[in-house]
């Protein structure tokens, strides 16, 4: 008999093996808020959100700095954090750091152009990265109340995703060089939770 964990990486490998059909998911785990009368804003557990205007990319060195701003807290976990605010779009999106001190982060992969201080940079996480296999509903499968016409079917391996997926939750896309952010309406699985269906829509 096939045991639980060997089912799920028996499912990861066969989506690696479609990797060409496969999409590059960022999911965002969404816990409890709490919410701040002084900012007017709701903050959620573990959730990492960093900002200032004295951030700097070393595109040589593949470094962010800062000369105040603390960067210490970027995770060097293997999850991403989501860049935005740099004129070379070269430097924003999703990246990943290797190390982090307070004013200095090492990223890793390529891809960064050196860009001096000067604009409002927002650092925000972590998302947990994996990848799945995304379509369209059929027309048969499409309701109008519960499944809408631009609602999208999300299939990946329970074992590529380290936390439990919630209809809560947000993830983003990337396909083509293309962001595109996605509310989960809902999370189906097989009782071994080898393989995810989760039904995306547009905000």
């Amino acid at each position: 008999m096939i045991r639980l964990e060997e089912l799920q990486k028996i499912t990861s490998n066969v989506i690696a093996v479609v990797d060409s059909l496969s999409t590059d998911i960022y999911y965002f785990q969404v816990n409890s808020p709490t919410y701040s009368p002084a900012t007017g804003a709701f903050a959620y557990a573990g959730e990492i959100s960093i900002t200032g205007n004295d951030i700097a990319v070393d595109g040589t060195n593949l470094y962010l700095t800062s000369i105040s701003t603390d960067l210490s807290t970027f995770p060097v976990d293997g999850t991403y954090m989501r860049i935005s605010g740099f004129t070379n779009s070269e430097n924003n999106g999703f990246k990943k750091a290797t190390v982090a001190a307070e004013n200095s982060v090492t990223l890793s992969g390529t891809g960064l152009v050196t860009e001096a201080a000067g604009n409002d940079i927002t650092l925000y996480g972590p998302y947990y990265y994996f990848k799945g296999i995304k379509r369209q509903f059929s027309a048969e499968e499409i309701d109008g109340i519960n499944i809408l016409l631009k609602d999208e079917l999300l299939r990946f391996a329970g074992y590529d995703l380290s936390i439990t997926p919630k209809n809560v939750d947000i993830l983003f896309t990337d396909e083509d060089d293309t962001i595109t952010q996605w509310n989960i309406i809902s999370v189906k699985s097989d009782l071994a939770k080898a393989v995810y269906s989760l039904q995306l829509r547009r905000p």
